[in-house]
């Protein structure tokens, strides 16, 4: 797929830029900058066709629902999601597709390694509320069953059964020679 030069880009999201804090500063002042067939629009256009149908028409016909997006230079600072859609007169790339704007393309990498699905349950079992205290005249006593019933829940649940383990009580010895 062949993008406008890098150079040609940089100065059309540079001057989107531009033409945006135009708009800012007018709506500062009270006047109420129009999109439509404004200068702001036209260079957004633009870059749209520089920089987002390229890689459209590379799709061919496949239906995209999402662009994923590594913007570097002056696109890096661009909204896409504001970007005219190509094919009607009002609307905008975001009304049509879901941006996620990546930070580089190991992004996409790091995303292709992700768990397809929810990890499978963890049930926490028989703890030790005394574990730790320090200076405690009466503790909590262990709830009775509760070892089985975390044995019974995480069966149910087809998931993970951690035990917390109790710890033990050291025993004192005798100080002095062995």
């Amino acid at each position: 797929m062949d993008l406008a030069e890098a150079g040609e880009i940089d100065r059309c999201a540079s001057d989107l830029a531009a033409a945006l804090e135009a708009d800012r500063l007018a709506m500062e002042r009270g006047e109420t900058p129009v999109f439509e067939g404004s200068g702001t629009e036209r260079i957004a256009a633009q870059l749209r066709l520089l920089a987002i149908d390229p890689v459209l028409a590379a799709a061919d016909d496949m239906v995209i629902r999402r662009l994923l997006v590594a913007p570097d230079g002056a696109l890096s600072g661009a909204s896409f999601g504001m970007l005219p859609v190509a094919w009607t007169v009002s609307g905008q790339l975001v009304d049509t597709y879901e941006i996620t704007c990546l930070t580089s393309g190991q992004d996409l990498l790091r995303e292709s390694v992700r768990p397809g699905g929810p990890a499978p349950p963890l049930v926490l079992a028989d703890p030790d509320y005394d574990a730790g205290a320090t200076g405690v005249e009466e503790g909590f006593a262990p709830l009775p069953g509760t070892r089985t019933e975390g044995e019974q829940v995480a069966a149910l649940l087809g998931g993970d059964l951690l035990l917390v383990p109790r710890p033990r009580r050291r025993r004192s010895r005798p100080r002095g020679p062995r």
